[in-house]
């Protein structure tokens, strides 16, 4: 993030903790604070969502920017701040492959590749809880993918 960017969001958590914002407010901040990866956003926002209650869980970006494609996985709503395993993977059609894995509370990745005009997919695993211990609820996948 440029240095305007970060006196933003550090001007925008000031107001929301000075006028008591409510968490979906705090959620929005952190949305913006996480989208980490430089360029425009390229592609559709893949939403995933809980198989069971249909809630939407997270939120996964591609940019495209600084000769690379970045991708970043945001929480939501219940899942937002709740300790889970994660696990975001970018692929290339030449076989490469990236992965930011781990218990996160908020976000997966950013994660990056170069931008070669190689067809780029990405995925995103999230478990009910933190590992070991949990299970897979969600694996979404983008199809579309960007070069392809």
């Amino acid at each position: 993030m440029n240095r305007l960017s970060k006196a933003l969001v550090a001007a925008v958590a000031v107001v929301a903790t000075v006028s008591g914002f409510s968490p979906a407010s705090r959620q929005a901040q952190a949305v913006a604070a996480a989208d980490t990866c430089a360029g425009s956003q390229v592609g559709t926002t893949m939403t995933s969502k809980h198989p069971a209650t249909g809630e939407v869980i997270a939120l996964t970006r591609a940019y495209r920017g600084d000769g690379k494609i970045c991708v970043v996985s945001v929480k939501q709503n219940s899942y937002y701040g709740k300790n889970t395993y994660m696990e975001l993977h970018m692929y290339k059609s030449n076989g490469n492959h990236v992965v930011d894995n781990g218990n996160f509370l908020y976000t997966a990745g950013p994660v990056r590749m170069t931008n070669n005009g190689m067809c780029i997919h990405f995925e995103l695993d999230l478990w009910n809880g933190p590992k070991p211990g949990s299970t897979n609820i969600v694996q979404d996948y983008s199809y579309g993918g960007i070069n392809c």
